[in-house]
């Protein structure tokens, strides 16, 4: 540092402006690089990069630039980032470079250090063009890692080094108390009732509420999930998390799994990320004694708990073979509220979410699942856009009670979307998963708990084909009823088409012993109704009874039998019914050009359109009906 002679004659007061340069510039961000496979260690510089990940993060520091050189080698070990640290992989674009390219290549073979995760985030982190490949737990762990960012990043083959006992752990059959015999570090499982993997983006926050009280599952942890994976602290915002053009393929763990703990906000901002091929080298757990529970292997899990509030943006995601053959969840993406008053804020459009090899467990393969979780006063907020989802081992969108939730509430809206099971214009492709059982394509499930808050649903311009039924409760071999308290029911129906489904294309059946509506009533509006539906739906060959299209196997789908017609509404039995009441409403649709056949006789399908059972459901007619097809 060169000072001028009048800096100098100013006396003390220069010295004291030396001491202040002097202490800026040790604090300035420096820039440090690190390549594979140098022969010698080098000091850090371009030219004489780190040869190891080790001391590269023993000489940055807060706030530095570290640069990873493209080679055919592979930096091993892992690496803790500081504050501010960006880690950025020069050469080329990773996500779609030649496999043979040099590139920026990182891992961490075993759980000696980091526990096998290869980056661990800090705070205001980035993480970009970096191929993390053969991690041991995760690729990137953040725990109260605010505002991070992860871009343009392939992982692959993570876990790749576990067979399935080791990634499981012991069964949860061995769980006592708060504490599971499966979760890590004896398996890698992170919420002991879903029985998750660590995903290969793994982030945890966890805010300033002390755990909720009692717990309202025995298998959540007693303290969070910070403390839980050794992290004390808190953080009451977690700021923007930004993940962005990532490629997550052929590993053996959940693709990515957000959990926000005791209290804590997320923004969550999810785009244009590709996970794919997940699992495909595990065995079916069945055949190697893992018989008492699912195995998860998902794309996306948001789990919110105690307090906390998760906002979620995602856009344009595309996930497809997220399981191979088996007792596997292969979930597209979750959305699960757990402990007390947990909130989700949801936007997600232009999804695509599919299951080109017909794999999965035979009941909870979803494309999107959006579950109250032993949950108390939780809310979900669901806003899907722009989806095209096809072909799950069960349902295309799950809303589901489990583990005895409490006055759970949800909030989902789906319109100009897509769902499909193995149809494309109306012609079934002759293979079915005969794993799965093919269900209603927005489907409730609440047989665990008396009772659900609210449920507000909205279809608008949507296209629902293929086997099984539209909306409604789960096919089954007899008619399902619904067992669960409901307080508010809101169905609005509008715009949309329901064609070629071996179930009806709108079902619900109540339990006569269990009110429904008794807090904001019960309606379902698909056409001229409370709800403002504008009608205007199509309901074209829709539950025909032992008629399924030719070249598919019954294998592998539910009955169908018995099908009450395109629109079935009841109680049951019908002749007792508390004092409850459901309103129908079903102006302006298409039945197929006439007046559409109502009756209150079950059984009646092929003829009958509308099944309903009087007095419980409240059915005023149709008076207003389309005779030319919306949409030919």
């Amino acid at each position: 540092m060169k000072l001028r002679d009048r800096g100098l004659s100013a006396g003390g007061s220069s010295l004291v402006m030396l001491g202040v340069l002097l202490i800026a510039g040790s604090s300035e961000a420096a820039t440090w690089y690190v390549k594979a496979d140098p022969p010698h260690a080098g000091n850090g510089s371009k030219n004489r990069p780190f040869n190891s990940l080790q001391a590269l993060e023993a000489r940055s520091g807060p706030g530095d630039t570290l640069y990873v050189i493209q080679s055919h080698g592979v930096l091993d070990g892992g690496i803790q980032l500081k504050d501010g640290q960006q880690l950025i992989g020069l050469g080329p674009k990773v996500t779609v470079a030649n496999p043979h390219s040099a590139r920026a290549t990182l891992t961490n073979t075993s759980g000696a250090r980091y526990d096998g995760d290869v980056i661990r985030l800090a705070k205001n982190n980035v993480v970009r063009n970096i191929h993390i490949d053969n991690a041991f737990r995760s690729s990137i762990l953040g725990i109260n890692a605010e505002n991070p960012c992860i871009e343009d990043n392939l992982m692959t083959n993570d876990m790749a080094v576990h067979d399935l006992p080791e990634i499981e752990g012991p069964p949860p059959s061995t769980c006592s108390g708060t504490t599971c015999a499966g979760e890590w570090p004896n398996g890698y499982i992170l919420f002991a009732p879903q029985t998750n993997h660590f995903g290969a983006i793994t982030l945890v926050s966890c805010g300033p509420d002390a755990r909720g009280t009692p717990l309202l599952d025995p298998q959540l942890q007693a303290q969070s999930y910070c403390s839980f994976l050794g992290a004390p602290g808190s953080i009451a915002d977690a700021g923007t998390v930004d993940i962005k053009r990532n490629v997550i393929r052929d590993s053996n763990s959940d693709g990515i799994m957000l959990i926000d703990d005791t209290g804590v906000t997320s923004t969550f901002d999810v785009d244009h990320n590709v996970i794919k091929d997940l699992s495909q080298d595990l065995p079916d757990p069945t055949t190697i004694g893992i018989t008492d529970h699912v195995v998860r292997s998902r794309g996306i899990t948001l789990i919110t708990i105690d307090h906390s509030v998760s906002n979620l943006e995602l856009t344009n995601y595309d996930a497809s073979n997220l399981s191979p053959f088996g007792t596997f969840a292969a979930d597209g993406l979750v959305f699960l509220a757990c402990g007390y008053s947990p909130l989700v804020d949801a936007d997600v459009w232009d999804v695509s979410i599919s299951n080109p090899f017909l794999t999965g467990d035979n009941a909870n393969g979803d494309s999107i699942e959006i579950q109250h979780h032993a949950s108390a006063d939780g809310i979900l907020n669901v806003d899907i856009r722009r989806a095209h989802l096809s072909d799950p081992a069960s349902t295309n969108v799950k809303l589901i009670d489990a583990a005895n939730p409490q006055n759970g509430t949800y909030n989902v809206s789906i319109s100009d979307s897509v769902l499909s099971n193995r149809n494309t214009n109306g012609i079934y492709d002759p293979v079915t998963n005969n794993n799965g059982n093919e269900d209603a394509q927005i489907r409730y499930s609440g047989t665990e708990m008396p009772q659900t808050k609210a449920i507000n649903l909205t279809v608008r311009n949507v296209d629902i084909s293929g086997l099984g039924r539209g909306i409604g409760l789960r096919v089954a071999p007899t008619r399902t009823v619904n067992t669960n308290k409901i307080d508010q029911l809101h169905v609005l129906v509008e715009n949309s088409s329901f064609e070629n489904l071996t179930g009806e294309a709108v079902y619900w059946s109540q339990s006569s012993s269990v009110p429904i509506g008794a807090d904001g009533g019960a309606v379902i509006d698909l056409g001229g109704g409370t709800l403002g539906s504008v009608g205007n739906n199509r309901f074209v060959n829709n539950g025909v009874p032992g008629n399924l299209p030719p070249g598919v196997n019954p294998a592998g789908i539910d009955p169908v039998a018995p099908v009450d017609g395109d629109v079935s509404v009841s109680f049951s039995p019908a002749d007792v019914v508390p004092d409850s009441r459901i309103y129908l409403f079903a102006e302006h649709n298409y039945w197929g050009g006439g007046a559409p056949v109502i009756s209150t006789t079950p059984g009646g399908a092929p003829i009958t359109d509308i099944y309903f059972t009087p007095p419980g459901v409240v059915f005023e007619g149709v008076t207003d009906y389309l005779t030319v097809d919306p949409r030919p």
